[in-house]
């Protein structure tokens, strides 16, 4: 750790606290200055799918609520989730990330669902998510709820380390306009509007529209990094009654940016040297959601979801095109006066069409593949109030990995209003993706690895459709509530087994040619011979000293255990055991100062990766609010002040030049002409 780092952050940190003396607080607004007790009662809808209380919630969850997202000066979903316990949080350009839960951290990270209010954004092509296609106006965002651990019991495959599920505001709560425009060091540009208002009786309406530009990051030699990005897009919602028991939300929206990237290609047999490839991406994404909601007397409902998404990506050295349709149906119910029954179906349509060149591609270059799911779970309260049993698994048929099972059962102890504590066991399983079963891609293989003499030679990976889902039985255990009238603790613990995991195996090597250039293959096929065991603790509190300061600290720890199988000489396997932090720590302060003034202070430190030889971090990011009148709101907030430039994430299996953030600073300013 740098030193001189670590004592900017505590001189900062301290200084900040300092100035608190005799504050006068503002008014709270959303959640930020609720009282503790109060915080008990936030409703988390993911880890149920439907809402209760945190008290009531027997998973290691937490909710980033819209008042915290602003006072983070957060403007992606990525920088939101660094703020989120046991969630790994790593840039790696300007417009990719690492993001994952508890272990397993990559650009094609493969065991997090990603949610946007219910809909799955996942791509069928890693099992993992576009960051940089997820640019949801930060302002619509009601809140993120992160659940971390398995949920698949109720969302199905490949929620296995956790979920995210962004969840935006209803149009009834966004009546009115909203402009906000911005610009700064690296985030060059932003402009967003919105607008909403009554549609008839009944019915409430929000449309947006905004673009921003970011601009590149620096290479280790402190040049341009060629990563900058360019985006537009737009979009609707619509909720209302269709009557006293029936709602409806239709909401859709369109997306379209360039992403600019550096790879290093071999091209073909007869330009094997791997060549540094400086692109433009364009990519664009077009989805609808409709959501109808019937209520029933006695408090069940019943809910049908239908969700269609088209996305395009024209990405180096793989480009095409996926289309997805999800259809959902669930209903809740009461059983007597002890148990409540949730269940539902699930099918789902992929179709897509990938086109790709000789360092990538896939065979065939198109494929259509369905999805079909149930599940049930049932919450019997054992002691109403205070003792609940969870009992709960989903069943799922899919094209790609066959059929999966996947349990789970929760205790949930409630001794009094204050306090909660859970146990949990679960099953999950990772689906095989398009890339497991059918990617191609070749390098150049490593000089000091082939013989003199001998032909050029290509390494390359090769899907295998004998792979199988990989699994996780996951045992968890968590605390929560009020130790003091002005301190809330979490605390979660995890012991998790993975088998079946994704290995590479070398197998014989081939003599191929190609325009008369005789070239070797030596073929990696992907199988699964590799097992884990992860264990780790999550433990954040929320602390009011004093009225109008609020301190957030959360620290992480996390060990992973590698095993290979014995028929196994997959290269890679225990570095995974490297490339996520064994610890780190956040540092949320929030500060309302007089005149309408806050000061918020967000300072992390990243634990090393010695797998991808990058050294543990220290950074601090500082954002300052005013409202000079109720209607308008500046910003100005600074991010990475510790240092002007430190690696975050290297990939260890792609071409890719480490790209390092710089220090940077923005300006933005909200106006909102009429209450919303």
């Amino acid at each position: 750790m740098n030193r001189i780092s670590a004592k900017r952050f505590l001189l900062a940190w301290s200084v900040v606290v300092s100035a608190t003396g005799p504050v006068r607080s503002q008014a709270p607004t959303d959640l930020a200055m609720l009282s503790i007790e109060e915080l008990m009662e936030i409703e988390v809808y993911t880890a149920s799918r439907g809402d209760q209380q945190l008290s009531q919630t027997a998973a290691a969850a937490t909710v980033l609520t819209a008042d915290d997202l602003r006072r983070a000066g957060v403007t992606s979903i990525p920088e939101a989730l660094r703020l989120v316990p046991g969630m790994e949080v790593a840039r790696i350009d300007a417009g990719k990330w690492a993001v994952t839960a508890r272990g397993f951290n990559d650009l094609f990270a493969n065991k997090l669902l990603v949610l946007v209010d219910g809909r799955s954004v996942y791509t069928p092509l890693f099992s993992g998510v576009f960051w940089d296609m997820q640019a949801l106006p930060m302002a619509d965002i009601d809140r993120i709820e992160v659940v971390r651990g398995p949920g698949a019991a109720l969302w199905g495959a490949n929620a296995v380390n956790g979920i995210v599920n962004i969840i935006t505001r209803s149009a009834a709560s966004t009546r009115g306009v909203r402009l906000t425009v911005g610009a700064g060091s690296q985030e060059r540009g932003l402009v967003e509007v919105s607008s909403g208002g009554r549609l008839g009786e009944g019915f409430h309406y929000r449309v947006y529209a905004g673009g921003s530009e970011r601009g590149s990051l620096a290479n280790p030699a402190g040049r341009d990094g060629h990563d900058g990005w360019r985006q537009h897009q737009g979009g609707f919602r619509v909720d209302g009654r269709l009557s006293r028991r029936d709602s409806l939300t239709v909401q859709g929206g369109v997306y379209d940016a360039e992403v600019d990237q550096t790879w290093s290609l071999s091209l073909s047999p007869q330009e094997p040297e791997p060549r540094q490839v400086v692109s433009s991406t364009p990519s664009s994404q077009q989805h609808l959601l409709g959501r109808w909601t019937h209520e029933n007397p006695g408090g069940s409902d019943v809910v049908l979801q239908l969700a269609y998404a088209r996305t395009e990506r024209e990405e180096a050295p793989i480009e095409g095109r996926t289309s997805i349709l999800d259809a959902d149906v669930q209903q809740r119910l009461s059983v007597g006066t002890r148990q409540d029954v949730i269940w539902g179906l699930g099918y789902r349509w992929t179709q897509d069409r990938l086109m790709g060149s000789f360092a990538a591609s896939t065979d065939p270059t198109h494929r259509r593949y369905d999805q079909i799911s149930a599940f049930a779970q049932n919450t019997i309260h054992v002691k109403p109030e205070h003792l609940g049993l969870i009992l709960g698994s989903k069943l799922e048929y899919f094209d790609l990995g066959g059929v999966a099972f996947q349990p789970n059962a929760r205790l949930l102890w409630t001794p009094d209003a204050r306090h909660t504590a859970w146990v949990a066991v679960s099953r999950a399983v990772r689906t095989p993706s398009r890339s497991d079963h059918d990617l191609r891609a070749a390098r150049l293989a490593p000089a000091d690895l082939v013989p003199d003499n001998f032909p050029t030679t290509f390494v390359e990976e090769r899907g295998s459709r004998l792979f199988q889902p990989e699994e996780v039985t996951a045992y968890e255990a968590g605390l929560r509530g009020q130790v003091h009238e002005k301190l809330f603790v979490d605390l979660a613990i995890y012991h998790n087994r993975h088998d079946r995991l994704r290995t590479t195996e070398p197998s014989l090597p081939q003599l191929d040619s190609f325009g008369g250039v005789a070239y070797v293959i030596v073929p990696f096929v992907v199988h699964n011979r590799m097992a884990a065991t992860t264990q780790g603790l999550e433990l954040s509190a929320d602390w009011r000293p004093r009225a109008g300061l609020r301190l957030q600290p959360a620290w992480t720890w996390r060990r992973m255990d590698i095993e290979l199988d014995d028929d196994s000489a997959y290269l890679a396997g225990i570095g995974w055991e490297g490339v996520s932090p064994e610890q780190q720590f956040v540092l949320r302060t929030s500060v309302d100062l007089p005149e309408a003034v806050e000061l918020n202070l967000t300072g992390r430190y990243v634990g090393a990766l010695p797998y991808i030889d990058l050294d543990s971090y220290l950074s601090l990011d500082l954002r300052l609010g005013w409202r000079p009148r109720a209607d308008l709101e500046v910003t100005i907030a600074g991010h990475d002040l510790l240092a002007s430039q430190h690696a975050e994430f290297r990939l260890p299996h792609l071409p890719t030049p480490a790209l390092d953030p710089r220090r940077g600073v923005r300006v933005a300013l909200q106006w909102r002409p009429r209450g919303m």
